[in-house]
């Protein structure tokens, strides 16, 4: 989760938890590779001593050629990330939408940020927080995605997919009009993953819903 204390940082255009989340994946998949090298070479030494006699050359091309094939495998196996801004809220609101959204805002971040400075508005990734917030009103929050929707419906060429934006802009402003309405704080939160898992929810001081 970004720091709340540092600049938002972006790459090519994402936030930047994309590239971490890739180099870690990758990190992950590399490291995972002895634990398969050492039964697949001990079977091709047997095979080779078995059947053809040790020839060391056959057994290394074995191995290198089932290396590859994994570590092909495995990054089949990894969907691609894709980075999501979602409202974080401080206690649960029960009946919002956003969850599987924020992909086209992630997507446009930094064009959407520079959008906001050109016209002096509040750019969305102000409003970054971790789990702990810092968490901001909700009418600060509204405020802002109203301007930035108005921003992209006028200008429509500052985002690769206006319609797409719009629409999150609008599950957006839609939750925080809730959130504003019963008191409750909020910030945004960068997520590379579309689902939660149980021990991530305990560890949760807030919600996503």
């Amino acid at each position: 989760m970004p720091d709340p204390r540092t600049p938002f940082r972006t790459w090519r255009g994402y936030p930047a938890i994309l590239r971490d989340t890739i180099l870690s994946r990758i990190g992950c998949t590399l490291g995972c590779l002895p634990i398969v090298a050492l039964p697949l070479y001990s079977a091709c030494f047997y095979w080779s001593a078995l059947e053809r006699g040790l020839r060391p050359g056959p057994v290394v091309g074995l191995v290198l050629s089932g290396l590859l094939f994994l570590l092909f495998a495995s990054l089949l196996c990894f969907r691609h990330p894709r980075p999501r801004f979602l409202p974080y809220f401080e206690r649960g609101l029960g009946d919002t939408d956003t969850f599987l959204g924020g992909e086209a805002l992630a997507r446009n971040c930094r064009r959407l940020d520079e959008a906001a400075a050109a016209h002096g508005r509040v750019p969305l990734t102000a409003f970054v927080g971790g789990r702990e917030g810092p968490f901001r009103a909700a009418g600060e929050g509204l405020e802002a995605v109203r301007q930035l929707a108005g921003l992209v419906a006028s200008h429509p060429g500052v985002v690769d997919d206006p319609r797409a934006v719009l629409e999150e802009l609008g599950l957006i402003e839609d939750a925080l009009s809730k959130a504003h309405g019963r008191g409750v704080g909020f910030c945004l939160h960068v997520r590379c993953e579309d689902y939660v898992v149980p021990a991530e929810i305990a560890a949760l001081k807030g919600s996503y819903f």
